[in-house]
């Protein structure tokens, strides 16, 4: 099974063709750019360099958040309209279980903790947070994806702990200081989402028939847009006496 992927809501932008559990071909760039610079042409290089035809495709998938508001929505749409004109099914992926995901190949998660916690930039001094165990093989996800400040990850994430992410990254110097040596911290390569984890993580729903429809596959943003806040405070001004 030929799997398209794509990751457009971290700062890197990635895009991997598998076939069943093999790598086909990977492209990633991490440039200070809008993400619809770089996609299309991503993707007609790797079916290029593949030597694939899109009708050879047998499925989509992409990041479906949280991440960028708009750098989903650019990953969504263009996965979106791909699976529409060729009628192929597609399936949106958890950039935080991505993360997770990639982390289990770290020596240092079965050495030192099987708790996992994959943590991305939220901006605005936020992050977006998961929390995953490792149970032989397998993830299991022991809490619900939420956004806090970094300094609320002491309270939330309890014992010895794999942080992963850009914005584990980020924020190290004050997860240490609230954690102490009970944080562990993936090398600085690891800390992207690679599109071809995607791939492997949706293959694994593919082969349960369990796509999502086009109509039903939504960006996971977990916190209100400044668009989103803006209108609710125009539609709720505070009360002046």
């Amino acid at each position: 099974m030929y799997i398209l992927a794509a990751d457009t809501a971290s700062r890197s932008c990635s895009v991997a063709i598998i076939c069943d559990d093999i790598l086909v071909a990977e492209m990633t760039v991490h440039l200070r750019q809008t993400h619809s610079k770089h996609l299309l042409e991503m993707i007609h290089r790797i079916m290029i360099i593949s030597g694939l035809r899109f009708s050879d495709l047998d499925g989509f998938a992409i990041n479906r958040g949280p991440g960028s508001f708009t750098g989903i929505r650019i990953g969504i749409s263009c996965m979106k309209g791909l699976a529409y004109a060729l009628d192929k099914p597609i399936v949106g992926i958890s950039g935080l279980e991505t993360l997770a995901t990639q982390a289990m190949v770290s020596s240092l998660v079965s050495a030192h903790s099987r708790m996992i916690c994959p943590v991305l930039d939220a901006r605005k001094q936020e992050v977006y947070i998961g929390l995953f165990e490792l149970d032989g093989n397998r993830l299991i996800q022991k809490q619900k994806e939420g956004v806090c400040r970094p300094e609320q990850i002491g309270k939330i994430v309890k014992g010895p702990c794999f942080f992963i992410g850009e914005g584990a990254m980020r924020y190290k110097k004050i997860i240490t200081s609230l954690r102490g040596n009970l944080s562990t911290f993936a090398p600085s390569l690891q800390n992207y989402i690679n599109a071809r984890t995607i791939a492997y993580l949706s293959l694994q729903r593919f082969n349960k028939n369990d796509s999502d429809t086009i109509a039903a596959l939504n960006p996971t943003y977990i916190r209100k847009s400044d668009a989103e806040l803006k209108l609710i405070n125009d539609n709720n001004p505070p009360l002046t006496y």
